[in-house]
């Protein structure tokens, strides 16, 4: 019984850090807009890098939930 709730929680675990990378690419994304706005390049650079770092964490981890549990992009 315990084993099927960690496997549970766990598969739930994948779809929280993926969305959460998602989260934090979308925070980026309005701050390099706000930026943009402001035209200020420095801080329009750095939210480019950010937002390139998280996307990346994103599509990383969604590509090695798929192949760890195959149901998990129905789960997304």
């Amino acid at each position: 019984m315990r084993w099927e709730e960690e496997l549970n929680l766990t598969k739930h675990e994948m779809v929280w850090s993926t969305g959460y990378f998602i989260h934090q690419m979308t925070r980026w994304q309005n701050w390099r807009d706000r930026a943009a706005t402001a035209k200020q390049p420095g801080p329009l650079a750095y939210a480019e890098k950010q937002i390139d770092k998280w996307k990346m964490l994103a599509a990383n981890a969604d590509a090695h939930y798929v192949k760890l549990f195959p149901a998990y992009s129905t789960l997304v």
